[in-house]
């Protein structure tokens, strides 16, 4: 479930599409700051996370959601001020 806060634009919403490229192609590289926060939220999470409700603050375009979701979470609740970034992860 992603949620949308009633805010005026940021500057996420103006730029939404260059930061989902720069997710895409820096960030979530294998050897990139995503990979390494998603195997250590994994690792801490341990059999934790298979089965939880996961609650993602400053979800962006969603891209750790998605991934706790393959690796076993039940439900992933995303909130973000961005609408743009929101409608990305949708």
């Amino acid at each position: 479930m992603i949620e949308k806060l009633p805010t005026a634009a940021t500057i996420y919403d103006k730029h939404a599409e260059f930061y989902v490229d720069f997710v895409d192609r820096v960030l979530a590289r294998p050897a990139g700051h995503y990979a390494l926060l998603l195997s250590r939220m994994r690792a801490c999470l341990g059999d934790k996370l298979p089965g939880a409700r996961v609650l993602d603050l400053c979800c962006g375009e969603g891209y750790l959601g998605r991934d706790l979701l393959k690796h076993g979470a039940r439900e992933v609740v995303g909130i973000d001020l961005s609408s743009a970034l929101i409608e990305v992860a949708k």
